[in-house]
Formats: structure tokens, C-alpha cells, sequence
């Protein structure tokens, strides 16, 4: 069903598509697999789904439903922005990950580091809207890391944002893990009333907000 624009009152729709909606490659699922796509930065966010004039945005805040839980979330943090800025958080990846490479004989430390710069490369890769095809090799490794890596423990992977020039990060959550452990926090509805052509100033509109869901209902 086409975009209404109209205001969200029902929490699934603000998770992952059904599985048979899904009828295109992403850059972490493949075709007929839901994945929940999240973002830490709201920019971000905006950027990712570039929408015009007059749309409606709903961010959605989740929390882990018990504190205790904990998430094993696999990243990709080999690339640095093209621009000459440092994504710190990466970076602290990075160096740990050099770190602990020192723990293996050097043929094999190269071979590991190969391999996760493979990785890297292919997530860091902007692809064209209209190249669906272009996802093929994250959607592939997505769900060999998703699905097949230690049958299945990896319930996050987090990855650098393309349209942010790497500098900030997403995060592509397996429905499963999701679903067991996030709760919708708060909702909030924005539209979108201006904006610069070149993308760096957004003006929003806040329309309402509302931290009370009952049964699968956002009460606004």
C-alpha cells in the first residue's frame, strides 16, 4: 500500500516490514527478510530516507525490555569518512581491534584483517537507489552473519551510514532480537517544512508526542 501520510498509531508499523513485503535486497537482508533499520542520530535518520516537503516523520525511541539483556551486535568499523574527519567511535573499534590482533601469528592476523576489510568495503559503498542489485553483496554477508555465524548469535550489526559520509553509524537489528527484546519507549511526530538544496538544514514542524502504547497502539 502506498505512503498516506497520515499519523502512526500502530507500533508495528514503525518496526520492520513483513517478510512478503520485502521484495528487494537491502544492504543488511536479503529479499523476504525483515530486518528492523535504526539509527543513534535523527539527522541521520532524515538522511537516509530524504523526504520532501509536507512528509510526516515519526521517530521512534526503543528500550531493551529488561536492563539485564544484552545484545551481541557485530560492527563494521574499517572505513573513515572521505572528508577528512574521524568517526571516534570506529576508530575506538579499530585500534581494539589491531590490539587484539597481535594474539595471532602474523599469517593469520593478516588474513583476519583482509577479511574484515572486505567487509568494510562493502558496507561503506553508496549505492544508487535505483541499483537494488548493488545490496546483493551486504545483503549476503548480512545474513551469513546474522544466520550462520555461530548458529545465529549475532542479533545486531552496526555499520557506517553512506549518506553521512561514514561519519555517523546505523544499526540493522535481526526481527527475532528485536522483537524479544526492545520496547517502544516514545513516539514523536514531526513534519518536515523546509529544507536547504544542499541538505545540510532541515526545518521541522513538531506536531505531537506521546510515550503511552497500549496493546500495539500508540495513544497520542
Amino acid at each position: 500500500k502506498a505512503n498516506t501520510n497520515t499519523r502512526i498509531i500502530e507500533e508495528r508499523k514503525l518496526k520492520y516490514p513483513p517478510a512478503e513485503c520485502v521484495k528487494k535486497y537491502g544492504r543488511a537482508n536479503l529479499k523476504y527478510q525483515s530486518v528492523f533499520y535504526g539509527t543513534f542520530n535523527f539527522m541521520t535518520a532524515i538522511k537516509e530516507m530524504k523526504p520532501d516537503i509536507g512528509d510526516l516523520i515519526t521517530v521512534s525511541r526503543w528500550k531493551l525490555k529488561n536492563e539485564n539483556d544484552s545484545m551481541v551486535i557485530c560492527p563494521i568499523f574499517m572505513k573513515q569518512p572521505k572528508d577528512g574527519t574521524i568517526n571516534t567511535k570506529l576508530l575506538e573499534m579499530y585500534n581494539s581491534f589491531k590490539f587484539d590482533l597481535k594474539r595471532f601469528p602474523p599469517e593469520i592476523s593478516k588474513l583476519i584483517y583482509e577479511i574484515h576489510a572486505f567487509y568494510a568495503n562493502c558496507f561503506a559503498r553508496e549505492i544508487k537507489t535505483n541499483n537494488n542489485q548493488g545490496y546483493i553483496y551486504t545483503a549476503l554477508l548480512a545474513d551469513k552473519i546474522f544466520n550462520h555465524y555461530e548458529r545465529g548469535i549475532v542479533d545486531a550489526i552496526l555499520y557506517p551510514s553512506t549518506k553521512e559520509d561514514l561519519r555517523t553509524e546505523n544499526i540493522a537489528i535481526k526481527k527475532d532480537s528485536f522483537d524479544n527484546k526492545y520496547r517502544l519507549f516514545k513516539t514523536t511526530e514531526k513534519r518536515l517544512i523546509d529544507f536547504s538544496e544542499s541538505g545540510d538544514k532541515y526545518v521541522f514542524e513538531l506536531l505531537g508526542e506521546s510515550q503511552k502504547i497500549v496493546e500495539d497502539k500508540i495513544l497520542w
